[in-house]
């Protein structure tokens, strides 16, 4: 088996033969020395095995060859890393200086204002605002002397009204009880006029009675009379004729 060490890094086992720089290099010395010097030919070292084969040495191929692709992979993965990092810290670089320049206009705007507002301060005539502020305030003692006074007028108005509100209600619930009473004397009249009604339904049907009574006697008379004429006659006559008798 091969153990020639890397003429290199003289640590790991060599693996490549570079016939371009006639040096035997491990595989991570290979990657670092060889990463932009593409024209170099190596080749892969033979490895004296007790069984040694061409599948082995395939294989070996093989992985070597991945392992440059995985390298490669990563090798762009943090470039691109590399880029977007960048481009984020130049946008960033950017909003801070475009956020500077906006905060040094507003101290520049507010620098200006604040010498203005200086110019005007000095421009002002202060015994003539003391004299205004003096009007002010007595102006406003007399504002609020007429609202203390329009505060007392409505005080007492509105305790007035107080009293006219507690009168209304007393007056209202006079109303009510008399209303009451009223319901009341109602309720006795509609009492007395339904047993008024009931009586005089009774009154009725007793005149219904006594008329009918008196048809069927007028009926009676109109179909007896005679007969009862010639009793009555009779009656007469004997009465007489007891008379004659107890005479003579």
């Amino acid at each position: 088996m091969n153990k020639s060490k890397c003429q290199s890094c003289n640590k790991n086992i060599a693996i490549l033969n570079c016939v371009t720089c006639s040096l035997i290099l491990c595989y991570f010395c290979d990657e670092k020395l060889h990463s932009d010097k593409e024209n170099h030919i190596t080749t892969t070292l033979p490895f004296a095995s007790q069984h040694p084969t061409q599948q082995n040495q395939s294989h070996l191929n093989q992985t070597i060859q991945q392992k440059r692709l995985e390298l490669q992979e990563l090798k762009d993965k943090e470039q691109k890393i590399a880029k977007i990092y960048q481009e984020k810290m130049l946008h960033a670089q950017k909003k801070y200086e475009q956020q500077i320049n906006s905060l040094e206009e507003r101290l520049q705007s507010a620098s200006q204002f604040m010498n203005q507002m200086q110019d005007q301060v000095e421009e002002i005539d202060v015994d003539k605002m003391q004299n205004e502020l003096e009007g002010l305030d007595k102006s406003l003692k007399l504002d609020i002397k007429k609202a203390e006074q329009e505060q007392s007028i409505l005080q007492e108005k509105s305790k007035n009204a107080d009293q006219l509100i507690s009168k209304l209600q007393k007056a209202t619930e006079i109303e009510q009880k008399q209303i009451l009473k009223m319901n009341e004397v109602l309720a006795v009249f509609k009492a007395c006029s339904e047993q008024l009604q009931k009586e005089k339904d009774l009154l009725m049907l007793d005149n219904e009675k006594l008329v009918g009574e008196v048809e069927i006697f007028a009926k009676f008379m109109a179909e007896n009379g005679p007969l009862l004429e010639e009793i009555g006659r009779v009656k007469n006559e004997q009465q007489q004729q007891q008379q004659q008798q107890q005479q003579s």
